[in-house]
């Protein structure tokens, strides 16, 4: 089944101590994207409460719901999906099914290695190649595409979670 789906989110945030003022920011984020639905694997839950994390600040062993880091997105996502998982990428790439990378569907994971030749960061695919990921120290939640070369360059393998 072919959904059409049309994404407008603004996120307006602003941030007081006591009587001070301390910092203010909008993120928008406009998307016009046909999402694929898959019965078997599809789970909109887990990408809505992920598209919902949008412009969220990275912060290491963050798990949400203010921050997060890589694995801690995923894991929230699909904790307030009802489907349990492990909070570490490492456990989650072994808590995953293995499947090739031209077999992803949306709610996949997507795992990347960015240091030291081995799986350190992880993201929730989407469709035509982008996934949504909180990627590092001073960035926010985002979507990218796995097409750009920092990522095919990084790129080790995606899995399915049972559920």
């Amino acid at each position: 089944m072919k959904l059409n789906l049309v994404l407008s989110i603004t996120v307006s945030i602003a941030i007081s101590i006591g009587s001070h003022h301390v910092m203010a920011f909008d993120y928008e984020y406009d998307d016009d994207t046909e999402y694929y639905q898959n019965e078997n694997r599809y789970d909109s839950s887990v990408i809505d409460i992920a598209l919902e994390q949008l412009g969220k600040p990275y912060r290491y062993g963050g798990s949400g719901p203010y921050s997060f880091d890589c694995s801690g997105l995923v894991h929230y996502a699909y904790s307030k999906a009802g489907i349990d998982i492990p909070r570490n990428s490492a456990a989650q790439l072994n808590y995953a099914a293995p499947i090739p990378k031209d077999n992803l569907s949306p709610g996949d994971l997507v795992f990347f290695s960015i240091s030291r030749n081995k799986v350190s960061h992880v993201g929730i695919y989407l469709n035509n190649n982008r996934f949504i990921h909180s990627p590092s120290p001073g960035k926010r939640v985002q979507i990218v595409n796995m097409n750009n070369p920092y990522w095919q360059n990084r790129f080790v393998t995606a899995a399915r979670v049972p559920h």
